[in-house]
């Protein structure tokens, strides 16, 4: 019985030492958003996570299982949020809250969780991604690409210490997954890797909804790059199995995007979206710096140019934000080392 446990638990536990170290290592980007002394209700969105983690749990346990009106928030008028804002994050949170964490600690707990889950994935993504070469090689691939996810300025570190937007870090902790999920699907077309995928995206389309917009051509792209990759006999079931997880992730959640989409006018949506700070336009990577969002005096960003020159980046999110000089030397590295596999 223990050999067999052995033979049966040790590779899979082997397998975990890498993205469990990823995750590990992690630890200096979320460190501080779980201090006794660090304010998440002076972070730029920490006070909305925080009241939507209790309107929603207020909520559900009266009986609501999806939540769309909040009747507590808007000074007791109520607010539709989730109506057009995911609600995966906050059931996740019903989890932490069953287990007797208070919501403070819920929303750290979530946040560090984040960090870990993006940093495992980017190692898993890479490690798949180098399958080929040897098993060092392999490791340092899955550990480089965990700390340039988990270090970069945005995923976790601007999203969680200086926004707490604990929506967007998790859709950005599972979009590595995403990757993950659909090459498989390419390389490997099968039911088990399809729905893999599809649990995937759907995750991401339930946790945040622009995160969501950038997930579906992500896995459209790595299913299609597993496909080519794969062997040439199966490349068209493997792209048929790519839609396949496509189509299933966006019909397992029509519950959300649906309503969503048809209420737009009834929620004003287009307030949010036409004009001001809330408006997409307004944070669009400018390289020209021709807009006047942009070009504004109190912008502390490069203005002109694709890459932000600062020695120390600003991390200012009042105006489209640019990619750091750290990011494009990864860039850089990136494309340099996709020439030599070419």
């Amino acid at each position: 019985m223990t050999a067999r446990f052995y033979q049966l638990w040790a590779p899979r536990l082997l397998a975990a030492r890498g993205p469990l170290l990823a995750a590990l290592l992690s630890f200096v980007a979320w460190q501080p958003f779980v201090r006794p002394d660090f304010d998440v209700w002076r972070a730029d969105d920490g006070e909305y996570h925080l009241l939507r983690v209790y309107v929603f749990e207020r909520a559900f346990l009266d009986g609501q299982l999806l939540p769309r009106w909040t009747p507590d928030l808007f000074v007791g008028f109520g607010y539709p949020i989730f109506n057009f804002y995911a609600p995966g994050t906050y059931y996740a949170a019903l989890i932490l809250r069953a287990l007797g964490l208070d919501v403070y600690s819920t929303v750290q707990a979530l946040g560090a969780l984040a960090a870990c889950v993006g940093a495992a994935g980017a190692y898993c993504l890479a490690d798949a991604l180098t399958s080929s070469r040897s098993r060092g090689a392999r490791a340092m691939a899955g550990l480089t690409a965990a700390l340039a996810y988990a270090y970069a300025p945005y995923p976790f570190i601007t999203n969680l210490l200086i926004r707490a937007d604990l929506a967007e870090a998790l859709g950005l902790a599972l979009l590595p997954w995403v990757a993950l999920t659909a090459w498989a699907a390419g390389r490997s077309p099968g039911v088990r890797t399809a729905v893999g995928a599809a649990l995937a995206v759907a995750a991401v389309i339930l946790t945040h909804n622009l995160t969501a917009l950038v997930a579906l051509p992500v896995a459209l792209a790595f299913g299609i790059a597993g496909a080519i990759c794969g062997p040439a006999p199966q490349r068209v079931r493997a792209l048929a199995h790519t839609g396949a997880a496509l189509a299933l992730a966006l019909g397992a959640t029509t519950f959300f995007w649906l309503p969503a989409l048809l209420e737009q006018r009834h929620v004003q949506i287009e307030v949010a979206l036409a004009s001001g700070h809330k408006a997409p336009v307004t944070w669009l990577i400018d390289p020209l710096g021709a807009t006047a969002q942009t070009g504004d005096p109190r912008n502390p960003q490069t203005a002109a140019g694709p890459l932000d020159l600062h020695p120390a980046y600003p991390y200012d999110l009042n105006y489209p934000p640019k990619p750091s000089l750290a990011q494009g030397a990864l860039a850089l590295a990136a494309l340099g080392l996709l020439g030599i596999g070419a």
